[in-house]
């Protein structure tokens, strides 16, 4: 008998595609500062959820500094990885950054998210069909690790694909 509502704030702001610019997070290099690195939240109702977390820093850095922490939906095969995300040319629906977002230029959201400078941070579920509450303890224990390693005062951004933005929330 209960009714609830959400509403949501989202800003959009436009981006200057550089032109014939291939989008550098792929997964592989340098770059990739942690891959598939176990992370365990705290109990909840008796366990604790685990996720696997890939960060790939934007192009210039060496530390962590601008941080998009992108969490996966729901994944019941846990088929979904960093993977991809950034690189798959045959996924290029939802859960892609190889979506083009202009269409004039041919400009990817994956080439507009390293234009403004930030550093990818995966989290991939161990089990994504867990207790939402479970999964959002472990979220939380990534972003104080986040907080740890990353330099500077830029605010994390959250992203969270689906379950994954009842997770993050």
């Amino acid at each position: 008998g209960t009714i609830v509502e959400s509403h949501s704030k989202i800003w959009v702001d436009y981006i200057n595609p550089t032109p014939n610019s291939q989008a550098r997070f792929n997964g592989f290099g340098s770059d990739m500062f942690w891959v598939n690195h176990a992370v365990t939240g705290n109990n909840w109702n008796g366990s604790a959820a685990t996720g696997l977390v890939t960060i790939e820093l934007a192009p210039g850095h060496t530390q962590l500094t601008k941080p998009l922490i992108i969490i996966e939906g729901f994944d019941p095969e846990n088929s979904f990885n960093y993977l991809d995300l950034v690189v798959n040319p045959f996924f290029t629906g939802p859960g892609s950054l190889n979506i083009v977002i202009d269409t004039a230029t041919g400009l990817t959201l994956n080439q507009a998210i390293e234009d403004e400078d930030y550093d990818l941070v995966f989290i991939n579920f161990v089990n994504s069909t867990d207790f939402i509450q479970r999964n959002a303890y472990m979220v939380e224990e990534v972003i104080r690790q986040i907080n740890q390693l990353k330099v500077g005062n830029e605010k994390n951004v959250v992203l969270g694909m689906s379950m994954g933005g009842l997770v993050g929330r």
